[in-house]
């Protein structure tokens, strides 16, 4: 917890956190759900998949020729996030028969990538788990080297890296401008463990060690955001989760030993499909704002400076954008463009997650008393 601000009548950070959290908290459910049972040293890979037959088989391919050496053990749940198509018949065809006894597929009938990530956290036996998507191939040495950074930092609850795109030939050129809003590229400038914070990354590709996250549920803490389902391409939960392991104090490596491709289906790529992901997908930026503000400062976050910075820049984005529009030829998705779509996002999100602040205010307020506690 930050030091009392010794500004003449301006309170603690603490007592505006207690002022801003001050509400009733109904018991809601938690991320793990009542796990108890302890799990053995070795690596879960997490395959979320939502309606991915066309996308799967290439991913399992990358993951049975895994390098793993003897003494490291390791499985793949596939999680059926209630797809429509025959994801689940296409994993069963296409995995190797002699790698039969790692595979596990279970099904999640609730839409929304947080509860695809729940429950692969509930089923997984090992201590780190590596989040999969449909569309990752991973590196060879993968397993191996997660396994190795998680023993090797024990302090360490977060393992991300780099990505690229899988077929860098076919790159449309609108995307260059976008990469990063793809989960393409390096999210840190660095390598090796993280500092700085908040320190947080895209879910795809990134490892957890599941004894920092059990703790999430141990600090009473909720999921504001769900991610990703079939109508809504919101996202947000990935940072909140790492958020979560921020303030809870564990640490984060940024690892370039390991990366995997992206093989992002050509339809997820147009112009229009850009521009909906970017305006979705950036509303959860209020309630991500929450967190950010206890992480960088222990301050209470204070909504109506957001609502004021965040209409000028959207005002400021969009006449830009259009001065530039008139006097220049601009190409889609130029910067200016993908400015005003991300402050847009950002400002609508406020309307959709309205209550989600309060519920993360009241997320800080737990930690808070609880680091007060110890």
């Amino acid at each position: 917890m930050a030091e009392p601000d010794s500004r003449k009548g301006r309170p603690s950070n603490e007592q505006s956190l207690k002022r801003a959290c001050n509400f009733s908290r109904t018991k809601k459910r938690l991320i793990v759900d009542g796990l108890s049972r302890p799990r053995s040293t070795g690596v879960t890979l997490a395959l979320i998949s939502y309606n991915g037959a066309l996308r799967v088989e290439e991913t399992l391919r990358h993951i049975a020729e895994q390098e793993v050496p003897e003494n490291i053990a390791w499985e793949l749940i596939v999680v059926d996030n209630n797809s429509s198509d025959a994801t689940q018949l296409i994993v069963s065809r296409s995995w190797p028969q002699r790698l039969q006894g790692r595979l596990k597929i279970v099904n999640e009938d609730r839409q929304g990538a947080i509860f695809a990530r729940q429950r692969a956290i509930r089923e997984a036996r090992y201590e780190y788990l590596s989040f999969v998507d449909d569309d990752n191939w991973i590196s060879q040495n993968w397993i191996s080297e997660i396994f190795r950074l998680f023993e090797s930092n024990p302090e360490v609850a977060i393992v991300s890296c780099p990505s690229e795109y899988a077929f860098p030939s076919e790159a449309p050129s609108h995307c260059k401008h976008v990469w990063g809003w793809l989960a393409v590229g390096s999210q840190v400038d660095t390598k090796g463990i993280i500092k700085q914070r908040p320190a947080a990354f895209w879910t795809a590709g990134c490892s957890f060690r599941l004894s920092a996250v059990d703790s999430i549920s141990e600090e009473n803490l909720q999921f504001c955001l769900t991610g990703r389902t079939a109508e809504k391409r919101s996202g947000g939960e990935d940072h909140e989760l790492c958020m979560f392991l921020n303030m809870l104090g564990y640490g984060v490596f940024f690892a370039d030993s390991i990366s995997f491709k992206h093989a992002i289906p050509s339809a997820r790529l147009t112009v229009s499909s850009i521009e909906q992901t970017l305006s979705e997908s950036t509303r959860c930026h209020v309630v991500l704002e929450v967190y950010r503000e206890f992480i960088r400062s222990g301050s209470a976050f204070r909504l109506f400076p957001w609502i004021v910075k965040e209409t000028l820049g959207f005002t400021q984005a969009y006449l830009k954008y259009l001065v530039k529009l008139v006097v220049f030829q601009q190409e889609p998705l130029s910067p200016n463009r993908v400015g005003v779509l991300v402050r847009y996002g950002r400002i609508r999100g406020l309307f959709v997650h309205w209550k989600d602040i309060s519920k993360a205010r009241a997320n800080i307020e737990f930690i808070a008393k609880s680091k007060s506690n110890k």
